[in-house]
């Protein structure tokens, strides 16, 4: 193309036709006036803040392209359709540096600081694009239009335009790479906050990306091509417009994670390596038609493979990060990385022996080790080495007989991380040379508890040199700080965890002595009643079965006292209901109390599935609680029935006090809580675990000053349930 013609076509000569009227014709108008309500509604509810400024920066220089590719499909000359696109270019330009400000600045703490430590880059970036726009108007050979009927207008691609494009290509993986700092840096709330906008910020980049590789992979592309970056932009626009209105995200301030840049980077260079390949297609291209046919899916094959390399190399990430630790960074250690992945490994484990080998994984990952061998030192005057976990190596032979030679016990005792370059004492150099060998390590960090050694970890890692060492040290002083602390803290939870199973012990044995109580009221009411009746022959002959039922019941306790393991109130078995429950309240001699009324509503017979001792010892408890609630005076009722889908319903009712609701919520089944004068408040609390120990459930009903209602649901014994005309005929016989 010369003077605005190509191809011959004249340059005076105007485009009357346009693209035949459909409904994508209104994308661009839609567009236009959902960027800027999205502008203006920005300005409004968000926050005055540097973030909101940055955020503003993205759709309004986004506007700069769209309105020129608007333009680019109206009537005009030839010439001017040639200038519209040339202002699309510089407008894209625009647009795209904006958002690599927006991706530096965008939710970011020290924002100043973040764009001090990238002046030079920056300055880079922004000469790269003065140029450039400059180079679109200045070089009217760059763009070259052919113009069919239809009509179509095709962008071809000139060798400048081409560079441009991966130019633009490289900058927005930049800008990608910056926003993956940004939300890999957010947890939670945080990254809730952000997501949407960055979301919205990556569809728009994408859609410019996706233009720009078609222009280089097929050599240009007609200008419909050019609705992907409306659709890109109205996705900007409502995501952000969903996080103003929807969503309510608020500002947040992020400082960028060392991790978080190691892990962006990966997905710099993944963007990168596509880009490098996209040019090589290109290239491979003028090799001749059959190069030019298979370079799309060679490059295809060499990108999937290419990712998936990157991506599942844990060997290549590591290997990354230490060579950016020991050339880029003013550090080579995260600190705070390696303090949170530590603490995130004792929270992740349950028990200290899962602690140690989550804590040798995330070791090995922030210290870029090759090997890690922990050992245990007891607690002996001539401490014993156990090796308890290795990765990266296996451990060779250690000391005779695994104890730990005399002399190094004053060095490990210092805490202090030993290098095998360092200079040892004479009478240790050798000990210790055979110590790292063994444990295949370069350093040795002691653990030291309060002047004990509980153990000491060796680190197999490459060399850094004599500056690096000191660095080495200063980190795995504090990574031995941070084990001890976190082996310390297992351990205390171990030991509270012991203690909690004495302490439940100490509650079963409780439940012992509260039954071995029961028996003494039983034979206190007996002994009362036997001074009044001892005459009488009925009396004694039920005086022998009630010493007897209540010496039987001593038994049991005092063997549940020293047997506390045994399944006897936990095996569940198929019982009739009906006769326990009767035994169970003849067995209370309550028949010469005059003012205690008791009422039994049952069927003949009932089948449930559980473990009648526990049902035992729980009717029993409530019968005796009810009883000493209303203090000897009163009604108690037994009522029994099937409740349908396979339970049985067994209630005890008093018209005692009663309980208040708030007894029952704070109260109410907890060991030693009680509303009587004289209770130890175990009762409730044995009875509850009794009956969901064998498999059924107790609930509770009471009202102060109305009675107390205790209801224990169990499962019907298979093969012993009522029909359902069964169950009505029962209900309506014990009404």
């Amino acid at each position: 193309m010369k003077n605005g013609s190509v191809h011959g076509l004249r340059p005076k000569n105007t485009i009357h036709e346009g693209i035949p009227v459909k409904i994508h014709d209104l994308l661009p108008l839609l567009t236009i006036f959902l960027t800027g309500t999205t502008i203006i509604m920005t300005y409004l509810l968000r926050r005055r803040s540097l973030s909101t400024a940055f955020l503003l920066l993205v759709p309004a220089t986004a506007l700069i392209p769209v309105l020129a590719s608007f333009a680019i499909f109206l009537p005009q000359t030839f010439p001017s359709l040639q200038q519209n696109f040339q202002f699309w270019l510089g407008g894209e330009l625009i647009a795209v540096f904006a958002t690599i400000l927006f991706s530096i600045g965008f939710s970011r703490k020290e924002v100043l600081q973040e764009f001090r430590s990238q002046t030079l880059l920056l300055g880079l970036l922004g000469a790269g694009f003065l140029f450039a726009l400059f180079e679109v108007f200045r070089d009217s050979e760059m763009i070259r239009l052919l113009v069919l009927p239809g009509p179509s207008v095709l962008l071809i691609s000139s060798p400048d335009l081409s560079t441009l494009g991966f130019f633009q290509m490289g900058c927005i993986l930049f800008a990608l790479f910056q926003m993956a700092k940004t939300y890999i840096s957010a947890e939670g709330v945080e990254r809730w906050n952000i997501k949407y906008p960055l979301i919205g910020v990556f569809l728009w980049l994408l859609s410019i990306l996706l233009v720009h590789a078609n222009q280089v992979l097929t050599n240009g592309f007609e200008r419909t091509f050019l609705y992907l970056e409306y659709l890109g932009l109205l996705a900007l626009d409502a995501l952000i417009l969903y996080s103003l209105f929807i969503q309510r995200a608020k500002d947040v301030s992020l400082s960028v994670s060392r991790n978080a840049i190691n892990r962006s980077l990966l997905l710099l260079l993944a963007g990168g390596g596509l880009v490098f390949l996209g040019g090589l297609s290109s290239t491979i291209k003028e090799f001749g038609p059959v190069w030019s046919e298979l370079s799309a899916s060679l490059m295809i094959f060499l990108g999937v493979a290419s990712l998936v390399v990157v991506f599942t190399s844990e060997r290549l990430r590591r290997e990354l990060e230490h060579f950016l630790g020991v050339y880029f960074y003013s550090s080579r250690y995260d600190y705070r990385t390696a303090w949170m992945s530590l603490t995130r490994a004792l929270s992740e484990s349950r028990e200290l022996k899962d602690l140690v080998p989550t804590l040798m994984e995330r070791t090995r990952e922030i210290s870029f080790a090759d090997t890690l061998v922990y050992c245990h030192t007891g607690e002996e005057a001539s401490p014993r080495i156990s090796v308890r976990q290795s990765t990266g190596c296996t451990p060779q032979t250690l000391p005779e007989n695994g104890i730990l030679p005399a002399p190094l016990l004053p060095l490990l005792l210092k805490g202090t991380p030993l290098h095998l370059s360092d200079p040892f004492p004479v009478e240790t150099k050798d000990i210790l040379e055979e110590l790292f060998s063994s444990l295949c390590a370069t350093w040795i960090l002691p653990f030291v508890f309060r002047g004990k050694l509980i153990g000491f970890l060796g680190v197999g890692s490459k060399s850094t040199g004599p500056q690096g060492l000191s660095e080495d040290r200063l980190f795995l002083q504090a990574l031995s700080v941070q084990w001890v602390s976190l082996l310390v803290n297992a351990s205390l939870s171990r030991e509270m965890a012991w203690n909690w199973e004495t302490d439940l012990l100490s509650g079963l044995r409780a439940f012992t002595f509260h039954d071995l109580k029961n028996a003494g009221i039983a034979l206190k009411l007996t002994l009362h009643n036997a001074r009044e009746n001892m005459n009488d022959p009925e009396f004694q002959e039920e005086l022998l079965d009630n010493l007897q039922n209540i010496s039987q019941q001593i038994d049991s306790s005092i063997e549940q006292f020293l047997y506390p393991f045994r399944q006897e109130y936990t095996r569940q078995t198929a019982f009739d209901l009906v006769p326990l429950v009767q035994a169970t309240v003849k067995n209370l001699p309550w028949e010469k109390i005059s003012d205690l009324k008791t009422e039994i509503m049952l069927p003949e017979q009932f089948f449930v599935l559980g473990n009648a001792r526990a049902l035992e010892t729980t009717v029993r408890n409530l019968l005796i609680n009810a009883r000493e609630a209303m203090e000897g005076k009163g009604e108690i009722a037994l009522r029994g029935t099937p409740a349908g889908e396979g339970l049985f319903t067994l209630s005890i009712r008093d018209n005692g006090p009663g309980m208040s609701q708030d007894f029952i919520d704070n109260n109410l089944f907890r060991p030693f809580q009680t509303t009587k004068k004289k209770g130890s408040g175990l009762g409730l609390y044995s009875s509850k675990l009794l009956i969901e120990q064998s498999g059924g459930q107790i609930l509770v009903n009471s009202k102060e000053g109305a009675g107390t209602e205790f209801i224990i649901l169990l499962p019907v014994a298979p093969g012993h349930g009522l029909t359902a005309d069964a169950i009505d005929d029962l209900s309506r016989e014990q009404k």
